[in-house]
């Protein structure tokens, strides 16, 4: 176990790849547990289209990481990359809620997920962020 655990930090595992992946990692895990979870228990917040501004947030949250990991990794066009990965990942989570009972499929949210990637993406374009 010791050898394992010295190997890793020898290689300098954290400094490598998962050191910029972890974040959008760890991003892309909670959105699935928040989406995913029932809603009976969650408080009332009564703003119109509460639920749209969350997943802008969300996703735009989401692809900046995908932002940060793709250009450290200096992937080629990095904004489309990540808009498309956080799009596709937000269609893949409003389908897996369609599995549920307490959840459903929403055109809407996804169109949310959606701007909030491609709104991230483009104040980078813009080097804003």
């Amino acid at each position: 176990m010791q050898t394992a655990i010295n190997r890793i930090l020898a290689n300098n595992f954290l400094n490598n790849r998962w050191k910029y992946r972890l974040p959008a990692i760890l991003w892309a895990v909670f959105i699935l547990v928040l989406s995913l979870l029932p809603t009976t228990g969650a408080p009332k917040i009564h703003v119109p289209h509460f639920d749209k501004i969350v997943h802008f947030f969300m996703y735009g949250i989401f692809s900046l990481t995908l932002l940060f990991d793709f250009y450290k990794e200096n992937v080629r066009y990095p904004g489309v990359k990540a808009l498309i990965a956080a799009s596709l990942y937000g269609l893949l989570v409003e389908w897996l809620q369609s599995f549920t009972v307490y959840r459903s499929f929403e055109w809407a949210d996804f169109l949310s997920n959606v701007l909030g990637a491609l709104s991230v993406v483009l104040f980078y374009k813009k080097r804003v962020i």
